[in-house]
């Protein structure tokens, strides 16, 4: 029996040292086959979360666009708005400049018609003037010649005048008073 374990114990040790070494190498193995799985799951994972990102990112450019065309179609429509008031006082400040401009030349031409008029005017009043004087000028001669022709100076003709348009004017008031009465009696 000794005899026995002493080809048993190194055969033991050696099938344990064969088991060992078969474990090892399955547990290699099995480590190797779980590193692969695990570097192949990493590696869907990764791809899986790049899609996702891509995906991700596709769909936040998508909305970065489409606030991009509302902001752009909100600009544009504010745009219009601006440059249909801007025609529209354009339009207006159009009309009142040819208002304006109708009116300049309406009182330029009444203020030439009011230049001529003028000059008109101060044609008339220099004929006025001469005519005056002429007139002061005859009169006067006309007052010598009646002084000569009268023998009477012009306060003696003013005097007489003066007398007579009393008398006559005593004579009319006499004559309404007595149509008063004459009235008044009746």
């Amino acid at each position: 029996m000794e005899v026995n374990l002493i080809i048993l114990v190194p055969a033991a040790i050696g099938v344990l040292i064969i088991a060992s070494y078969l474990g090892w190498f399955f547990n290699s193995k099995i480590g190797q086959n779980n590193v692969v799985r695990a570097e192949e799951k990493s590696k869907q994972l990764i791809e899986d979360a790049e899609k996702e990102a891509k995906a991700i990112k596709r769909e936040k450019l998508l909305e970065v666009k489409d606030e991009w065309l509302q902001k752009k179609q909100e600009f544009d429509n504010e745009v219009n708005t601006k440059k249909q008031k801007i025609l529209g006082h354009e339009k207006k400040l159009e009309s009142r400049e040819e208002s304006l401009e109708k009116r300049y030349e309406l009182v330029s031409q009444k203020e030439k018609e009011n230049k001529k008029l003028e000059g008109n005017l101060l044609a008339v009043k220099e004929q006025h003037e001469r005519k005056s004087n002429e007139l002061e000028r005859l009169v006067v001669e006309q007052n010598v010649r009646l002084e000569k022709i009268a023998g009477l100076t012009t306060e003696e003709a003013k005097k007489m005048l003066m007398e007579n348009v009393i008398n006559i004017a005593k004579n009319d008031a006499s004559q309404q008073i007595k149509d008063i009465r004459d009235k008044a009696k009746v």
